[in-house]
């Protein structure tokens, strides 16, 4: 038997700890008046993690294609075919039905970063267009892991005026900012646990605001879906991961575990929700959230391999935030 390592025993520990929690979570889905509309692919391809966002009366809806699968036993298993399109955009007058339009979309072939590899986009309106924020993946010399985020503007099936907007931590990987648009300026929360928060200027990042301590109840929490208004304050999901210890086989993969957080207009912990799933205890990841007037509407992944969207009532939301 192969001895166990440090981080091992780490790992099983806090699974063994997190593992009643996990149960005890609530899914989203099951209650009263909560609806999943599908977004399925029009191709043979596979679909997951959408982000949505209103646009001029549509949903419009970013939605990551992969060409790898989630195996219980080995992990993530690469398909041999290449990744031909990153994002796919959907629009929908109503989510319930079928798309009015669905477009693949391409990187902009005149420019210099035409060949990024882009995942899990963040979808936003902002100075009137649409926009959205991805992690780029590449590797380096020693086939080791680069992740950037990438900001672009979509005009009409094509990905424009790509930008990479560098770490402020000079960190080699980057993933799950929060993006928000607050007077017009683009903005992005960079960690939830100190509610580090940038705007973005011609020049880079530029910070404007830190908690002074952490915040011990979203230690671990990384971005899902993009930050809204909410009323006079501001509300976002955050999900946190919880692996499975190495050789533990009946279990899945992991937990993705999200919650609501709400922030005051100065960006202050205001509530936040317990820990809930969506669809199922298993591998879920939630990249959007839109107000539609007494509902909202979040938009996530399942497993790897599908996505959904789960309509709920504002009432519903309100009812499980805690204040703090």
């Amino acid at each position: 038997m192969k001895k166990l390592s440090r981080r091992d025993v780490v790992s099983m520990i806090e699974f063994v700890r997190e593992l009643p929690r996990v149960i005890a979570s609530p899914v989203l889905s099951r209650l009263p008046g909560g609806r999943i509309s599908a977004i399925a692919p029009i191709e043979p391809v596979t679909l997951t993690n959408p982000s949505i966002v209103v646009q001029g009366g549509e949903i419009v809806a970013a939605v990551r294609e992969v060409k790898y699968r989630l195996s219980r036993f080995v992990g993530m298993v690469q398909s041999a075919e290449p990744l031909r399109v990153s994002t796919w955009l959907y629009r929908y007058r109503d989510i319930a039905s079928s798309p009015s339009s669905v477009l693949p979309l391409q990187l902009d072939p005149a420019s210099e970063l035409a060949d990024l590899i882009l995942e899990d986009p963040r979808i936003f309106v902002w100075n009137g267009g649409l926009w959205c924020l991805w992690t780029s993946v590449s590797l380096d010399d020693d086939r080791c892991y680069l992740n950037k985020m990438v900001l672009g503007r979509l005009d009409g099936n094509v990905i424009s005026c790509l930008r990479i907007i560098e770490s402020p931590h000079e960190r080699r990987r980057e993933k799950n900012w929060i993006p928000f648009v607050r007077n017009g300026q683009l903005h992005f929360i960079y960690e939830l646990a100190s509610l580090e928060i940038y705007r973005l200027n011609d020049k880079g990042l530029e910070i404007v605001s830190r908690e002074d301590g952490r915040i011990s109840a979203l230690e671990g929490c990384s971005g899902s879906s993009q930050l809204i208004p909410w009323g006079e304050d501001w509300i976002c999901v955050a999900h946190r991961a919880l692996l499975r210890p190495r050789g533990w086989y009946l279990f899945p993969l992991a937990y993705y575990r999200h919650r609501f957080i709400v922030l005051s207009p100065d960006f202050r912990l205001k509530a936040m929700s317990a820990f809930f799933f969506f669809e199922k205890r298993n591998i879920e990841f939630c990249a959007g959230m839109v107000s539609e007037g007494e509902h909202v509407l979040l938009s996530f992944g399942v497993g790897d391999r599908t996505a959904r969207v789960l309509r709920l009532h504002k009432e519903q939301v309100m009812s499980l935030l805690d204040r703090q």
